[in-house]
């Protein structure tokens, strides 16, 4: 039966097979399922979102503004007829950018990094740089100059007052400044933390600071009282933002993956100990390859990036100051924040680039992918449209306020481990109006796929579902091709479903093994073990898919052991058949059949002694139709069966005065003699040494001289055993005179 008519006829017994958990035939399909769709994934989307309830849709339409392939650019600000400022990093320039121009240069610092801008209501523009910051002045007009010169190491963030004064905040060591338009400069906050990295002000007036060395978060409020509102894990509180509510939204950066609580309450200035966070900045010029390489730059202590944990945790705290972890990762850091329209949180991350849409509830998305490492700024542009500024390399892009018209998502490679045919795939589609899906499919036998796969072909699709026309191999990837009318709208696909089926492979019997001689395997009953059983499904039997069941061992005379290890590349459930021969001679006979576990006990002595082999013969025929199951074999090592005792023969006893010449010979079809023995009237065993002196052959001879102090008759007893632990013996009469 072809594999598409087998699933057309079979696919409520497959879901119902899933439901109940229990063992899968080899016939029946697997399903390589994409249920929500995630970084995680591995997949590549390009112009495509991952929302957060795990779809699929277009990213928001993209535009290049501008790039600088040897620039980092750190912040954005807009003035009011719609101009776009850039401050960026090697140089300390900051850039005006104006839809349909070049981008020119408006000012240039004398410091290498433009960390933060500002335009005033007059479209005055504000520009803070570092290290040796200082922050200046550009009127409309062009003319610039320095507005305010601190003393300290870094200017990080700019903000406007309730009042409209500005504040800047400061590190190395942390400070907070108002700033009037005359230049005159007010200290609002120090702290004894190393810097106050981020910098935001609420709806009703309060000021929001976060520190690098502790990750305090510090509220400020219009009647200037400053205490910490959160002391949040991590080293640094690299971003904030406040929606219209008053609602923080924080980032807290070097929070270590199983670290998602706060770290103590505490005012900074306490008793509690942490490495100091002093870490380079790197601010490099490119250049020519025959020129070394020059900037204005100077290498200074700060909180960018140190070699402690990468993961980032956002929290939200609420206006009355109650703190929630929003959303954590181990592995991306968050460099900048914003508050949407629709009161969805962005977060512009690192590495790669990309910018995040994070619902209420924590869940988030991947908005949209960017080229570069970092996206290290966030600015609403009016209308639903976003402008972000991305480091390494620098650019200025602008997303949305429409969809992208297409986009493509092609998902990981998906192995199947073993040369595979393909059924169907499925899935779960929304279809706004406008938009289109298509969907399709490559395989091979090569992990990488390239040129030795066979094309892309686009499938017919019926409803949602199409057969795989892609040839049968080892390797499946799939393709969806989403677009959208003038970026209108766009289609959400879901909950991918790929059916295949694995060509079936013969199980390999690994290994024989032979016990030793009387010791007998008994599986343990317990409570545990009987819950491993109920669980088990298809591979239960393969040596890497599921635990052995606990054995006890114990010891009966004439019992063998044969266990055995067997895999099935298909991890099908295997049954094994036993069977023995004389060594090197004749047919073999049946000993045991349909064994499911991996070991059999027997009962020697119903065979003659003798050399004898034992071959299992393993077969899938538990998880496939008769015609295509397979089997595989192996035999064991020759063994001896041996359940005769050793004969004792030519036993003479030579009287000589009081003593006697005991002799005798100790004699064993297949086993070595083990030793021999001898008791004078039923007293205690003398053990004696062949004549040889080692007892290593079937045929030994022994003697000794037995003392005997009284006169009459006596009985000297003589047994052997041999190293199968089978036991003869003898006796003979004397007369002592």
């Amino acid at each position: 039966m072809k594999l598409q008519s087998l699933i057309k006829h079979q696919a409520t017994a497959f879901l119902a097979v899933l439901a109940c958990s229990t063992p899968l035939l080899a016939v029946e399909p697997a399903i390589w399922r994409i249920e929500r769709f995630s970084g995680a994934t591995g997949g590549e989307p390009e112009n495509v979102s991952l929302q957060w309830d795990g779809s699929i849709a277009l990213a928001p339409s993209l535009e290049k503004l501008h790039e600088w392939p040897s620039a980092q650019v750190w912040c954005l600000a807009r003035s009011s007829d719609g101009v776009l400022y850039a401050g960026t990093g090697n140089e300390g320039e900051v850039f005006a950018i104006e839809q349909g121009a070049e981008p020119r240069l408006v000012f240039d610092a004398e410091e290498p990094i433009v960390q933060a801008l500002l335009v005033a209501v007059d479209d005055t523009l504000i520009v803070a740089s570092s290290p040796d910051g200082k922050v200046y002045r550009i009127g409309p007009d062009g003319t610039s100059g320095e507005l305010f010169d601190p003393p300290e190491t870094y200017v990080w963030a700019l903000a406007w007052d309730a009042s409209g004064d500005l504040l800047v905040a400061t590190g190395d060591p942390a400070v907070l400044y108002r700033v009037n338009e005359r230049g005159n400069s007010e200290t609002l906050l120090r702290s004894e933390e190393r810097h106050f990295r981020s910098l935001a002000v609420g709806p009703t007036g309060d000021i929001f600071l976060g520190t690098a060395e502790n990750a305090y978060i510090y509220r400020l409020s219009p009647e200037g009282e400053a205490y910490v509102l959160y002391d949040a894990p991590g080293k640094e509180v690299a971003a904030l933002a406040v929606n219209a509510e008053g609602v923080l939204y924080a980032a807290a950066l070097g929070v270590s993956s199983g670290k998602s609580s706060s770290k103590g309450k505490g005012a900074p200035g306490g008793s509690k100990k942490k490495p100091e966070a002093d870490v380079t900045i790197t601010v490099t010029a490119s250049t020519s390859d025959d020129e070394p390489s020059s900037s204005k730059k100077t290498k200074r202590g700060g909180p960018s990036s140190d070699s402690g944990p990468r993961g980032t945790a956002l929290f939200e705290i609420r206006p009355d100051g109650y703190p929630t972890k929003l959303w954590q990762s181990a592995t991306e850091t968050v460099y900048s924040l914003a508050v949407a329209e629709d009161e969805t949180l962005l977060a512009g991350i690192g590495e790669p680039a990309a910018v995040l849409r994070i619902q209420p509830n924590g869940k988030a998305g991947r908005w949209a992918s960017l080229e570069g490492a970092q996206a290290t700024s966030l600015l609403s542009v009016g209308g639903g449209a976003w402008a972000v500024a991305t480091s390494n390399l620098g650019s200025v892009v602008r997303l949305g306020p429409r969809s992208a018209e297409e986009g493509t998502y092609t998902s990981p490679v998906k192995d199947a481990k073993i040369f595979s045919e393909w059924g169907k795939l499925r899935w779960e589609a929304e279809m706004a109006r406008g938009s289109s899906l298509e969907l399709e499919v490559r395989s091979g036998n090569t992990k990488r796929p390239g040129d030795t796969w066979s094309r892309w072909r686009k499938l017919k699709m019926r409803g949602q579902e199409a057969e795989i026309s892609s040839p049968a191999a080892r390797f499946l990837q799939w393709r969806a091709r989403l677009k959208s009318e003038r970026g209108k709208s766009s289609p959400a696909l879901r909950n991918v479903e790929a059916y295949y089926r694995q060509r079936n492979m013969a199980p390999e019997v690994i290994s024989v093994r032979l016990e030793d001689r009387g010791v007998v395997l008994r599986l343990v009953k317990s409570a545990s073990s009987s819950k491993q059983n109920q669980a088990k499904g298809r591979g239960s039997n393969s040596p890497s898919s599921a635990r052995k069941p606990p054995t006890r061992r114990s010891f009966e005379k004439g019992k063998q052991t044969i266990s055995w290890t067997a895999r099935d590349p298909n991890k099908d459930d295997l049954v094994s058949d036993l069977f023995y021969r004389r060594y090197g001679k004749g047919a073999w006979t049946s000993l045991e059949s349909g064994v499911s576990g991996s070991f059999h006990v027997f009962d020697t002595t119903s065979l003659p002694d003798g050399r004898y082999q034992i071959k299992i013969v393993t077969d899938d025929r538990a998880s496939n139709v008769p015609e295509e199951a397979l089997t595989g074999e192996a035999e064991s090592e020759p063994f001896v069966i041996d359940n005769g005792p050793p004969r004792v023969r030519a036993l003479q006893a030579v009287v000589k005065g009081n003593a006697v010449e005991l002799s005798f010979e100790v004699v064993d079809d297949f086993s070595p003699v083990n030793g021999a023995e001898y008791a004078l009237d039923g007293g205690e065993w003398t053990a004696l040494n062949p004549l040889d002196g080692v007892s290593d052959s079937l045929d030994e001879r022994f003697r000794a001289d037995v003392e005997i102090d009284t006169s009459g008759e006596h009985l000297l007893g003589v047994r052997a055993s041999d190293q199968a632990g089978n036991r003869g013996a003898g006796h003979i009469s004397v007369d002592i005179p």
